[in-house]
């Protein structure tokens, strides 16, 4: 995969050209970088800039972009419109920049070219600080652009991973904690996340509240949760881990993603990897978003098993995958196990950029913890995000 950096601006800001070393992946060869920015036209309300390519062929466009609502776009290549896709919330306050993919092969000649990209409301704070070029390649050469090998030991390193505190969805039973070794630890390159019976105060405990998650005083079970929330999210490409399973009624492990921007299910949900642990032998994935209605029309497999149907559980499996803007594939030990396809008559909810999830809850699904078992764990090798 080659990608091919402009000149860009932040609109309303100073011309700001990013530094090189947050594109190492980037090969710059085939394409010049004019002097003149990226320009922000206020009369036509349009981003202007021109590119020059050294070869024919179909390009995938891209912008470091942020937008504090979803925009339609018009996308015009020297005067003709062209397909674009649209722009996703990115930011509530306007201020994260992430990859947006705007379109998919498009054909540009050996050449300059001059680039029009006009929101539908750009009033909405939407903003540029690059646009890229992708070659389109077959077949696509995965470029490793985020990982986490959990090589050092003590707690997962904050500049990748936070942590979130309380009771925080659906009832479960389980307080997360943040920080506490009990629940969370990397050792020996492995990530352990356990869940414990233990009676624990609830920090944000108030008896006047109607929200369960104040009104209970205690819990039952600790955890805990780490994402990448507030250090990455991805809007299309290939997510995985390794992930050691331990079988057992309640046990609740999951590898999933969440939409940067929007509430829930707009903002889109994929779910890489739960586990139910009262079946030791298989997992779920699937795809939660909107339908017209703004209410779930979830997409899952609640049976995925190894190819040979040997227990899922007490080794090692690799979890994955792959998504664009048409279609979602999973894969276990790079097996497709599941795929959703794009309806063009509902929202697709995953254009917004996706942050990972990695927590350890317990019960509901996966049934009663016994009396006897206060101890659950589960053992991550690495998470990877390729583009």
């Amino acid at each position: 995969m080659k990608f091919f950096l402009i000149s860009a601006l932040l609109a309303g800001l100073a011309a700001t050209i990013l530094p090189a070393a947050q594109y190492r992946n980037f090969d710059y060869a085939a394409v010049h970088c004019p002097e003149k920015d990226f320009e922000w036209d206020s009369a036509e309300k349009s981003f202007h800039a021109e590119i020059e390519v050294s070869a024919t062929a179909r390009y995938n466009l891209y912008l470091d972009m942020t937008s504090q609502g979803r925009n339609k776009v018009t996308l015009r290549v020297d005067g003709k419109e062209v397909p674009a896709l649209g722009l996703p919330q990115t930011a509530r306050q306007g201020t994260r920049f992430l990859r947006i993919k705007l379109a998919s092969s498009i054909s540009l000649a050996a050449g300059r070219h001059s680039i029009e990209i006009q929101p539908q409301a750009p009033w909405r704070k939407v903003a540029v600080k690059a646009l890229l070029a992708e070659k389109v390649t077959v077949p696509r050469r995965w470029q490793l652009v985020w990982s986490e090998e959990f090589d050092t030991d003590g707690f997962p390193n904050p500049s990748k991973w936070q942590g979130e505190e309380g009771l925080l969805r659906g009832e479960e039973p389980q307080y997360y904690t943040i920080g506490r070794k009990e629940n969370i630890q990397v050792e020996g390159g492995i990530l352990r996340i356990t869940a414990l019976r233990e009676k624990w105060r609830n920090r944000f405990y108030d008896p006047d509240s109607t929200d369960w998650r104040k009104n209970r005083k205690e819990a039952e079970f600790t955890s805990a949760q780490i994402d990448t929330y507030n250090s990455g999210a991805w809007q299309y490409g290939k997510i995985e881990a390794r992930i050691k399973l331990i079988a057992g009624s309640g046990r609740w492990p999951a590898f999933w993603t969440m939409g940067i921007a929007g509430g829930w299910p707009e903002q889109g949900e994929i779910d890489i990897m739960e586990f139910f642990g009262k079946s030791n032998n298989r997992v779920t994935q699937g795809l939660h978003r909107a339908g017209n209605d703004g209410q779930d029309h979830g997409v899952q497999d609640w049976n995925i098993k190894t190819r040979d149907g040997s227990p899922m559980e007490g080794r090692f499996h690799i979890f994955s995958v792959v998504w664009d803007e048409n279609k979602m594939e999973f894969f276990i030990d790079n097996r497709k196990t599941f795929e959703v396809m794009r309806n063009p008559e509902e929202p697709w909810c995953v254009d917004t950029p996706q942050y990972i999830i990695l927590n350890h809850a317990v019960g509901r699904h996966s049934g009663p913890v016994p009396d006897d078992v206060s101890e659950m764990s589960f053992y991550v090798d690495y998470v990877r995000v390729y583009q």
